[in-house]
């Protein structure tokens, strides 16, 4: 199903009719409905036979919730949804268990919620409570409750659409679609962590889905720099990740890190003009006014940091743009630089949706301005060639539809990996250390992004 569906995701990329298109368009859409349905029966037969491995980790909270919902507030805008959440700010910063399973839940019961809801809002609330004496390990009482406004469930059928392929009413997957596998496979998840998943309903008021589990406190505090808890005030998710439709200038002279930030974009229901050069940065600006500037560090003719110097004095304020730097590299000394040289905000590669989704909500016309932007930590020491977690972390931030564009893009990441290490070849031979340093950079950041650790850390070291 992978195969097929690359396939026709690079055939959905080539020159097709209308007609065409729409026949790729539909392959690739009925496979990818047929892949879910085939990850959801997996998920169905290794709970059953009990061989579902759960990984207790530290985690934030936070973000699991945040990556959940980010996940679907694009379908909750396209069909003009209020996506809410509320947490209790008493919870700690982070708890110890299986953070991809517990998105995994809170996607498949947000994505129920926006399913069968027509019109109002689906809310997230988070609440919790310390269940050990104060002097033993924190044990935590933790209550996540997925709230909509949908088209509710009768009470004697509650029960039944916890039952595999089963949905509340016949008419039910011929009108909204489904394969009634997601509250099964949620349901047994949070069985197989200890809790519970049970549901409160009624017919044309909405229903009401709450996990309860117990976890501990991971017993560290939140890093420097970090975002605080979520706010015990309820707010619009869509709005905090995307406002409105911000004007962005994206600013990358590399094909492939241009395409997968757009997604990253788009998947935030935003989308941006490109450049390719500080040079094109300014003449973008001559053209329109932006609020916001993606602004990669190293660019050929002109460096982002000398585009940023050149924007601050050659507009006033009021015209200015808020810049956020991207780069490889995120030390505190990077990070002073950055601000030094009049940018406003740092994302560090690999660009991570949550991190994306703060710095839009930062240049927002009606977000508070702050001169300290947060700072965003390398990844760690592993020496995996390609770390499995990053590259599905990074299959899940480019949208709904990364099984299909997983061969394309590893097929496009290999030719760019290709036809870098040729340029870099010649470089060497031309003991340029100029076009050295600006292509191993550019390895850089292409290899964080999908998580070749490896890789990314040979070119640190040409780079230094």
């Amino acid at each position: 199903m992978h195969a097929m569906l690359g396939l026709a995701a690079l055939l959905h990329a080539s020159p097709l009719t209308p007609a065409q298109r729409d026949d790729v368009e539909t392959i690739r859409r009925s496979g990818t409905a047929l892949l879910t349905t085939i990850n959801d029966l997996l998920d169905c037969s290794q709970a059953e036979a009990g061989k579902q491995r759960l990984v207790a980790r530290p985690f934030s909270l936070r973000a699991c919730v945040e990556e959940a919902l980010a996940m679907l507030a694009p379908l909750a805008n396209a069909r003009q949804l209020a996506l809410q959440y509320s947490a209790d700010p008493a919870l700690p910063d982070e708890l110890m268990g299986d953070q991809a399973r517990l998105r995994q839940i809170l996607v498949n019961l947000l994505a129920n919620s926006v399913r069968f809801t027509e019109r109002g809002a689906i809310t997230v609330v988070v609440t919790g409570a310390r269940r050990s004496p104060p002097a033993a390990p924190a044990l935590w009482e933790l209550s996540i409750a997925v709230c909509d406004t949908g088209i509710g469930i009768a009470p004697e059928q509650l029960q039944r659409i916890f039952e595999p392929f089963t949905q509340a009413d016949a008419s039910i997957a011929s009108r909204y679609g489904g394969s009634g596998l997601g509250l099964t496979i949620s349901r047994r998840l949070a069985e197989q962590m200890g809790g519970q998943l049970r549901a409160e309903s009624a017919p044309g008021v909405g229903s009401t889905f709450t996990l309860e589990l117990v976890l501990a406190a991971s017993g560290r505090g939140r890093p420097q720099g970090a975002p605080p808890p979520i706010s015990s005030q309820g707010a619009l998710l869509v709005g905090a990740i995307a406002p409105q439709p911000l004007r962005i200038l994206l600013a990358d002279d590399n094909l492939t890190n241009q395409q997968v930030t757009r997604r990253l974009l788009a998947g935030l229901g935003q989308r941006a003009d490109v450049a390719a050069s500080g040079i094109e940065v300014l003449e973008a600006l001559d053209r329109q006014p932006y609020d916001l500037v993606l602004m990669d560090v190293q660019m050929p003719a002109m460096s982002g940091a000398e585009a940023t110097r050149a924007i601050r004095t050659r507009w006033p304020p009021e015209r200015q743009p808020r810049i956020a730097a991207i780069t490889a590299y995120a030390s505190e000394a990077q990070r002073a630089w950055l601000l030094d040289n009049g940018m406003d905000d740092y994302l560090a590669k690999p660009v991570r949706l949550e991190e994306l989704a703060r710095v839009l909500q930062a240049a927002s016309p009606h977000a508070p301005r702050s001169d300290s932007p947060p700072f965003a930590h390398s990844p760690d020491d592993s020496t995996a060639a390609l770390d499995p977690e990053l590259f599905a972390l990074f299959l899940e931030g480019v949208g709904e539809d990364a099984p299909a564009l997983e061969a394309a893009f590893v097929a496009d990441y290999v030719a760019e990996l290709g036809a870098q290490l040729q340029l870099l070849r010649e470089a060497l031979l031309r003991a340029d250390s100029v076009r050295c340093t600006r292509v191993a950079h550019t390895l850089r950041g292409l290899s964080l992004q999908i998580g070749a650790l490896e890789l990314a850390r040979c070119c640190e070291r040409i780079e230094a």
